[in-house]
């Protein structure tokens, strides 16, 4: 979804890139694709590369470095960011063209969620699972949570986090149970991510029922994104909707 002209709702842009995408890219040989690790990750802004620096593993840096390119890109074109799985070499293509990465590009809210400097750019936020990175953009307050489904114990974690009436409903689900399970658990990521608080002190909400009070002013949006996957977004806004 993009802005509309009258700007009464909130505008939703989605970009991304496959953790495997960019670690088949960074493999190849620098003459082949014009650029070597070090040399993309010189397109990042210095904090990002911080980050980038400060990871262990090989798909820890790829992430890290997934992150920081699709940063830059929304740094780079605001509104204008291209929606969809992006091509990594067509990122870097893009950021050879572009200017130097801004020197302090993040600002931190109260409960220190980032935030572009620059008041004209979109609110932003991220989520990594599985083979994916993704980046959400807004014009409201805006979290993301994708989900790869792993073999977690669904019930019990359930019962320990979630609401009675959520763990209710999940022990008459059958074969709905996983997908039920990822939908409720995306969600409260995605609220705890919007309002910068972390997933924590909303645990124990009931993200079942949207006509909740305490889900007052948030709108939640639950993507089929991949087979295997989970993803919703959590925006700030007038009324509830859910889209599947």
């Amino acid at each position: 979804m993009r802005k509309n002209k009258k700007g009464s709702d909130p505008c939703l842009i989605l970009c991304g890139m496959r953790i495997s995408d960019l670690q088949q890219a960074m493999k190849e040989e620098p003459s082949d694709r014009g650029l070597s690790f070090s040399e993309v990750a010189g397109f990042l802004d210095k904090e990002r590369l911080e980050i980038l620096n400060g990871r262990r593993t090989e798909k820890e840096k790829l992430r890290a470095l997934a992150s920081g390119l699709l940063l830059r890109l929304a740094q780079e074109n605001g509104y204008d960011t291209p929606e969809g799985i992006q091509d990594p070499c067509e990122v870097w293509g893009r950021l050879q063209k572009a200017g130097p990465a801004p020197e302090c590009p993040y600002g931190k809210g109260p409960q220190g969620k980032p935030y572009f400097a620059d008041g004209t750019l979109p609110k932003f936020n991220i989520t990594h699972s599985g083979d994916y990175v993704l980046l959400a953009l807004s014009d409201a307050e805006v979290g993301i949570d994708l989900q790869e489904h792993r073999g977690l114990k669904l019930q019990e974690t359930a019962d320990r986090f979630f609401s009675p009436e959520e763990a209710e409903a999940l022990r008459r689900a059958g074969e709905e149970k996983p997908a039920l399970f990822y939908r409720l658990w995306t969600r409260r990521e995605a609220y705890g991510k919007a309002f910068g608080c972390g997933v924590l002190p909303v645990m124990g909400k009931n993200y079942l029922d949207l006509l909740n009070p305490e889900l007052r002013d948030v709108r939640f949006t639950d993507i089929f994104f991949a087979p295997g996957y989970s993803l919703c977004i959590c925006l700030k806004a007038d009324r509830r909707i859910v889209q599947k």
